[in-house]
């Protein structure tokens, strides 16, 4: 690169890559061209090469998804050849059996893999991977106008293909075959290039894994690239709206979030910021509209831009501009006569005033000028933390197969980190494979709608198939739907336990993401969910740290950690967040008879029962269960031994107003799950760019364990390892035990003596046991240890269905004479459920009649057929049922019924239902549920 792109230089020389394999891990046949690269154990390169004057050439540049095709280490693997006609290649995890053909210019029907830790010993073909039931999704580029996975017009009405998630790495047959033959690629100095300079014809990727999903995305990362550390501040809570704010509105808009202690740490400003409405120019020459793009302030509104940006920064916000680079710099702009000076261009020769200079992200010159000076100028003088990369403009460039997305988000993250003065990170859409190393995603402008809100938890758990971690959503929903206060609070709750929570709306007056302007319990939900999102980031950015150092999402799949459970595949409306919780939101509104949402969850096996982290309660593992809660409610459940921090830190700050800061807590709460033991790293820094894994130099580490034992726990908080100076000399503890006796003696030590300065609490309610420990330093070694009094058990588990049945029927929407007649026979209903509509003399509505037969039959049915498109129906019971569960395929057209018969070693049935022809079950086919002669129930996987 040119020593006149100063700014391109110094981030390509930053530019990171091991594009070229040892030599001693490539293996050239087939008469020279076909070269085969070892790059580890699991994964193979297989490349056609390209003939060039008699000989054949191989591409060793990286391309835009794989970079790295050396690890450093020599890997070991064996090659036998049967006369030029076969090879079979032969590492520690596979082997790949080649069977050229002749005058071919790909390798389809040519390729063959075995894995070793496959039971069957049968080759498998090895063809490109393509959508199919074995492979498990990824993501795309945007949900622009999608309710749901659909994408309708403001009416609801369907316009175009549903969404389209692509594939993914991972698939359930322990491979996947990528093809990169046509990716773009960049050249020595790290600038792009067009694929049609490539010097192969066919380019594939082999990644072995089994049934180790996580190792599917580890793999994956080494080769594509690791998924970077994002900054602290941006798990807060994000402030977004499209609407024209003017300085003294902005300021009074986040003295009112303070107000209401609602926290923020992140406020964009979206596209007023710069001058919109400006000189019309012909649309028909240029194809565009001259105030979209823009960097000129609205001075109108803005009056002094640095000094608004100060106050926010004083606020404990970081801020961003919304940026759409497409049209250009156009002549209204104030830095339009630099730039086009920079250019080399002038009035009098090849631009007139009137024209814009157009926008060329592949062009060195132009990408030099509009980083100097569009976008450092405002960062330097004004104080902008980052841009938003509002995309929407196509996926051409003046290079052929070059997607200006890609682009656009590779040099807007190198040159974020330039220098290494702060830690980079964009805010783009998903550009496609190797978009895993420009965190974070902005999914597009949703529908407000319910569909909107139960489709994001699949789409964001599905992402994680492609390294994709940290998908940021329009909580609330962007236009059109209809504004119903409780959809906001569930939206918002779901954005507690995502990626990026960040409120947004367009300029519609009629959205608004205020939720002051609503009833109380609104305005209290809001409050509880978004204060809770900044307690959690002690938790979430520790699962950053995992993330980057071990290509583990925050958000997965269930099938990530039980890939050979069927169940696991079944439950799109619920994931993994971080190690230790599982979330399942309430993603429907509260049905008007009993008040309640529902919600349906698979919890996994596990050593003790699983515990809901607000309630207490425990749910037995290996099972599915069904949750009803009011608007407060969120469904989280910890793993037995799991270890929750959380940061109780909050500030008041002037006017009674408060603050709730994002910064490494001074106090600190462990939510404890017991049944099992458990430990957990909870891992801070100084916010630098590149903190070491041996937390020293700006991090550190403190080792939090609990030990479970049948009479005795002993909780143990270490001293903190690494840099010290990161966290504050002293702490507060507050250490709340889930799941254990209230009549448990505690005692508390300091570096092994006794201290008796420590409080505690117990909860029956909750069966908890708090304990509160003040101005601990940090390098001591505190230990927390609970034995039973007398002959207590030290583990609590009560039964807690009478007590969940009586808080149902107090809320629902009925005669309050058949709630006392039930109350009354609930010890003879947990026997004889088949006697309800007796004793309820049929006063029961079918939603009120299914919440009470589910709790006491512990039988129920489900469909997420708008989490995801063709959802399976699963079907579930108990052991010892009072109530027959009959199960039916049910015809539309004439109500014909097809018994389906339960498998007699099963408490569960998972069914299927497609669009394909073969199937054995007609289209306009439901699924049939019957508790005995009380209810019967359809459920249909076809809505929209």
């Amino acid at each position: 690169m040119a020593s006149s792109h100063p700014t391109l230089c110094s981030w390509l020389r930053n530019f990171s890559r091991n594009a070229i394999a040892l030599k001693e891990s490539t293996f050239i046949c087939n008469q020279g061209s076909t070269r085969f690269t070892v790059i580890n154990d699991y994964v193979v390169r297989c490349e056609m090469g390209k003939r060039i004057d008699h000989r054949y050439a191989f591409e060793d540049r990286s391309s835009f998804a794989f970079l790295n095709r050396n690890s450093g280490k020599k890997v070991s693997f064996q090659v036998q050849t049967i006369e030029e006609e076969q090879v079979f290649l032969e590492t520690e995890f596979f082997t790949l059996w080649y069977k050229p053909q002749r005058d071919c210019k790909d390798f389809q029907d040519q390729l063959f893999v075995k894995l070793k830790s496959s039971e069957s010993a049968d080759f498998l073909s090895c063809p490109v991977e393509q959508q199919s039931d074995h492979n498990l999704g990824g993501t795309c580029r945007t949900l622009d106008e999608a309710s749901g996975w659909k994408v309708c017009n403001w009416k609801g009405e369907s316009i175009a293909l549903d969404v389209d998630l692509g594939i993914g790495m991972v698939s359930k047959k322990g491979f996947v075959v990528m093809d990169d033959s046509t990716t773009p690629l960049f050249d020595e100095n790290g600038w792009p290039l067009s694929s049609s300079q490539r010097n192969n014809i066919c380019d594939i990727y082999i990644f072995c894994y089994g049934s180790n999903y996580r190792k599917a995305l580890q793999l994956f990362c080494q080769v594509s690239g690791r998924v970077p550390l994002i900054p602290r501040y941006i798990l807060g809570n994000w402030w977004s709206r499209y609407w024209r704010y003017s300085e003294d509105e902005l300021k009074v808009l986040i003295q009112l979030f303070e107000k209401y202690r609602l926290p923020f740490s992140v406020c964009i400003l979206d596209m007023d910021w710069h001058v919109v409405d400006c000189e019309v120019y012909d649309f028909q020459v240029f194809g565009c509209h001259p105030g979209w793009t823009g960097y000129t302030w609205n001075r109108e509104l803005f009056p002094n831009p640095a000094a608004l940006i100060d106050w926010l920064h004083k606020k404990g916000l970081r801020v961003a501009l919304n940026l759409h680079p497409a049209d250009g710099v156009w002549p209204h702009e104030e830095v339009y006569q630099n730039f086009a000076m920079a250019m080399g261009l002038s009035e009098n020769n090849e631009i007139r005033k009137s024209r814009p200079i157009p926008f060329d992200i592949t062009d060195p010159l132009f990408t030099e000028n509009y980083f100097r000076l569009l976008h450092h100028t405002q960062e330097e003088e004004n104080g902008v933390d980052f841009w938003w990369i509002d995309w929407q403009q196509g996926t051409k460039t003046s290079l052929e197969g070059v997607d200006p997305l890609f682009v656009l988000n590779h040099f807007h993250y190198l040159d974020h980190g330039r220098g290494g003065r702060r830690r980079p990170f964009i805010f783009s859409r998903f550009p496609g494979l190797g978009g895993q190393r420009y965190p974070i995603g902005f999914s597009g402008d949703t529908h407000v709608t319910w569909n909107s809100l139960a489709f994001q938890p699949y789409f964001t758990a599905t992402a994680a198939n492609v390294g994709y971690f940290y998908w940021s959503h329009d909580i609330g929903g962007h236009f059109a739907g209809i504004e119903e206060p409780q959809l906001l609070v569930r939206w918002i709750q779901f954005g507690l336990y995502s990626p990026i929570l960040r409120l947004h709306s367009n300029k519609n007056p009629y959205h608004s993401r205020h939720p002051w302007m609503y009833d109380a319990d609104i305005l209290q939900a809001c409050q509880s969910a978004m204060q809770q999102r900044h307690s959690f980031i002690p938790y979430l950015y520790t699962m950053a740290w995992r993330a980057t150092q071990d290509c583990i999402a925050l958000i997965e799949p269930m099938y990530y950690t039980h890939p050979n459970d069927d169940n696991a595949y079944a439950c799109p409306g619920q994931y993994w967040f971080g190690s230790k919780l599982i979330v399942a939101p309430f993603v429907e509104r509260t049905d008007f008879y009993t008040r309640h949402s529902r919600q349906v969850v698979w919890l996994p096996p596990s050593v003790a029962p699983w515990r809901n982290i607000y309630t207490g309660e425990a749910f037995e593992g290996n099972r599915w269960h069904v949750i009803y809660g009011r608007l407060e409610d969120i469904p989280v459940w910890g793993i037995p031994g799991a270890i929750i921090p959380l940061s109780r830190d909050e500030e008041i700050i002037e006017n009674g107003s408060y603050r709730f800061p994002i910064n490494n807590p001074r106090r600190l709460e462990l939510v404890v799950i017991g049944g099992d033991s458990g430990s957990f790293q909870l891992l801070e820094d100084d916010g630098r760019v590149e903190p070491l894994v041996e937390y020293e130099g700006g991090a550190c580490m403190t080792l939090l364990e609990l030990k479970w034992e049948e009479h005795r726990l002993e909780m143990n908080i270490a001293k903190v390892q690494g840099d010290i100076t990161v966290v504050p000399n002293q702490r507060d503890w507050k250490v709340t035990f889930l799941g254990v006796s209230t009549c448990l003696q505690v005692k508390v030590y300091s570096n092994g003596s006794p201290i008796s300065s420590f409080s505690q609490t117990v909860n029956e309610q909750k069966e908890s046991i708090s304990v509160f420990l003040e101005n601990i330093p940090v390098q001591g070694h505190i230990q927390i240890m609970m034995e039973p009094i007398a002959n207590n058990p030290i583990y609590s588990i009560r039964n807690r269905r009478e007590e969940k049945i009586r808080q149902l029927l107090f809320w629902f929407h009925l005669n309050t004479v058949a709630k006392e007649r039930i109350d009354n026979a609930l010890g003879i209903l947990t026997k004889e459920p088949y006697r309800l509509d007796e004793i309820s003399e049929h006063m029961l509505s079918s939603s009120q009649k299914r919440a009470l037969l589910e709790y006491l039959t512990c039988c129920g049915c489900h469909c997420a057929w708008n989490a995801r498109p063709h959802a399976p129906f699963i079907v579930w019971k108990a052991d010892n049922n009072h109530l027959d569960c009959n199960v039916y395929w049910y015809s539309r057209m004439d109500g014909e019924k097809r018994q389906i018969k339960w498998d007699e070693n099963k408490n569960e049935m998972i069914l299927w239902k497609h669009h394909k022809k073969g199937d054995n079950i007609p289209s306009n086919w439901n699924l049939c549920v019957e508790y005995g002669n009380m209810l019967s129930l359809v459920l249909d996987n076809d809505k929209v």
